[in-house]
């Protein structure tokens, strides 16, 4: 009985090797630091919008039929095409509130209207009306409901693991670590990366959210946002397709610059991510004429399913149903960090 205890593979050891080299891998992007504070901001954008309902729901799908039709192309209907920019400078414009370094009510109200669970219910709905009411061709109007559709359907395997899995997030053990060796110069090294970037409020800002590092829920966002654009634009304009791919890899990218996620993280995201939205393109889209057939009402069937398999999956593991750590106030991250400098010090 011993002898069989000792030969069995120790998964635990396995999974801590994992964890760790996955850890080492990540670390370069950790600690790196980009020269300028608008450099960025620019990689802000494509590193958070597509894990937020208020930019991937409500925004990105009138943006994704607007490049499938290939611009503006009715001038009566220019103030549709105000409403969007109108939309678009509104998440600009709490993204700015939201990472503001000074902390303020109004900073919390953007966070809220960014990140919040009535926004995440109603986004997608509007996103949808937007749509209906658009001067767009039927085809392009049908891939902004593939778009809002597939975010829905996409971000679902990822919602469920991050309770179940529970992995710790990057900026968490980071800026929270209370090991007793508090000289190691891993972490004060990666403490130090953290102080010095430009907008330093985003990883503080995921470390309250500690418990939801695997899978990454915005590279899946981002993967199905943009699957679109990839795999069923029209091989005509290549362009568009490669902007889609682009944005993917500056979602990965950010998302472990601020230390949200590992590597293993972010791979994982876009894999979940993309076997839904093939399924789903599989029964709607044409991939050789890159056209789709799918109606109003298909968004929001998808985005009933998600809420649905969150709240549920929420109360088995018995963790928060309509708020995340993002939306926590940061009294709890000012001592953390007034701790952090103790130590470096």
């Amino acid at each position: 009985m011993k002898a069989n205890h000792y030969n069995q593979p120790d998964r635990r050891m396995y999974w801590e090797r994992l964890d760790e080299v996955d850890k080492e891998l990540s670390e370069p992007i950790f600690i790196a630091r980009l020269p300028f504070y608008l450099l960025e901001f620019l990689l802000s954008l494509p590193g958070n919008w597509f894990g937020s309902c208020c930019f991937a729901s409500l925004t990105l799908p009138s943006l994704v039929a607007i490049f499938v039709n290939g611009g503006i192309s009715s001038e009566e209907w220019y103030p549709w095409y105000m409403l969007v920019g109108g939309l678009v400078l509104m998440n600009l414009t709490l993204w700015i509130l939201l990472i503001s370094p000074i902390k303020s009510a109004t900073s919390k109200r953007a966070r809220i209207l960014f990140y919040g669970p009535l926004t995440g219910a109603l986004a997608p709905i509007i996103g949808v009306i937007v749509l209906a009411i658009s001067p767009l061709p039927t085809m392009s109007r049908n891939m902004g409901y593939f778009q809002v559709c597939a975010w829905s359907i996409g971000v679902i395997p990822t919602a469920c693991l991050k309770p179940l899995v529970a992995r710790q997030r990057p900026a968490s053990w980071i800026l929270h670590n209370n090991h007793s060796n508090a000289g190691d110069e891993r972490i004060q090294l990666l403490q130090k990366a953290v102080q010095e970037k430009h907008i330093n409020t985003l990883p503080r800002m995921f470390a309250l959210d500690a418990y939801a590092s695997f899978p990454s829920g915005d590279t899946a966002g981002a993967m199905s946002s943009m699957y679109a654009l990839i795999f069923l634009h029209h091989p005509s304009n290549p362009g568009v397709r490669l902007l889609g791919m682009i944005f993917v890899l500056l979602s990965c990218f950010g998302r472990m610059y601020w230390m949200a996620h590992h590597m293993l993280d972010v791979l994982m995201g876009v894999l979940l991510a993309y076997l839904p939205c093939a399924i789903l393109a599989g029964i709607f889209c044409n991939y050789d004429t890159g056209s789709c057939q799918m109606e109003w009402w298909v968004p929001l069937v998808g985005h009933f399913m998600l809420l649905l398999m969150v709240i549920s999956t929420r109360l088995i593991f018995n963790s928060s149903v309509f708020g995340s750590g993002t939306l926590q106030t940061d009294d709890r991250d000012e001592n953390d960090d007034s701790g952090t400098e103790q130590k470096n010090e």
